[in-house]
């Protein structure tokens, strides 16, 4: 079989060809290089690669403006900084749990936080400071006119303090505000006894590793009570137990009714003896009234 001869003057013109071709791609890929870099440093130096807006959602306990005060991120700062190094510095805020980052369209920095709930405050030195469901006690002292959750008193025992402070996060929003004061009153039995005064202008008392679960109960016991115009104590340290105020200070009227409980709240026969009764006067007729539950 014959070998086919390839005529080389035949041949240049293809490999020139081809070395253009090459020469031209590789001219192309510099050229588009060089283009993204130049596009790169006037994007750098252009306002669409700054923050121009910082929205701030989930803030109800301290005001958007505070938060923007206290970002590091501020407008006019570059658009492309670490969203997971700075979720964390957002996070380390007293008052902030935790913080998502997002960025929106070319100029705008929108940011989710979610607020460690406030369940007290503290009074010290005249002046009130808020204490987070974490523990922490805020370092920002507040006007009694803005106190929006109880005030927690007595505690030296920071044991039950804690326990405390768990406690009140799980109450229900709505059961929280009733709330006026909270004050640790230990017995000589019992260390964990807290005193609460209500808004409505009625007493409880409860232990604190029950508090959360027999509380939440509070606006379905406080109906039972309707029917009843003088106000109270509510007793819920052993079953759930009214004694009006007459009666618990001894003051005219001898007055106590039992309180039938719900099924997740187990009822006492024994009505306990309040610490100062006065005699019931023949005119006077002790009450001993089962309500019925909600």
């Amino acid at each position: 079989m014959a070998k086919k001869i390839i005529d080389i003057e035949n041949r240049i013109p293809q490999l020139a060809r081809r070395k253009k071709r090459r020469r031209m791609l590789q001219y192309s890929f510099i050229g588009i290089i060089v283009l993204l870099l130049v596009v790169i440093v006037i994007y750098q130096q252009s306002p669409y690669s700054k923050i121009q807006t910082i929205q701030i959602d989930g803030a109800d306990y301290k005001d958007e403006a505070y938060y923007k005060e206290q970002l590091p991120l501020q407008i006019g700062d570059s658009m492309w900084f670490n969203v997971g190094d700075m979720e964390q510095t957002i996070a380390n805020n007293d008052w902030i749990k935790q913080a998502h980052i997002e960025r929106d369209w070319l100029t705008t920095v929108s940011i989710t936080i979610e607020e460690y709930a406030h369940v007290g405050y503290v009074q010290q030195e005249n002046e009130y400071y808020a204490v987070l469901e974490n523990g922490d006690i805020v370092g920002e002292s507040l006007a009694a006119s803005v106190i929006d959750a109880p005030l927690l008193s007595g505690f030296h025992d920071d044991a039950y303090f804690s326990e405390m402070l768990k406690q009140l996060a799980q109450l229900k929003p709505e059961v929280l505000t009733l709330i006026s004061q909270v004050l640790y009153t230990p017995s000589k039995s019992d260390k964990s006894v807290v005193t609460l005064y209500m808004t409505d202008g009625y007493e409880v008392r409860v232990l604190i590793h029950e508090f959360a679960t027999k509380i939440n109960y509070y606006p379905a016991i406080v109906v039972q009570l309707a029917d009843i115009e003088a106000k109270g104590i509510i007793d819920l340290e052993v079953g759930s137990y009214f004694t009006s105020f007459d009666a618990e200070y001894g003051i005219r009227i001898q007055e106590e009714t039992y309180i039938e409980e719900s099924d997740e709240q187990p009822a006492s026969d024994e009505v306990p003896e309040t610490e100062q009764e006065a005699p019931a006067s023949d005119d006077t007729e002790a009450v001993n009234t089962s309500v019925g539950a909600a």
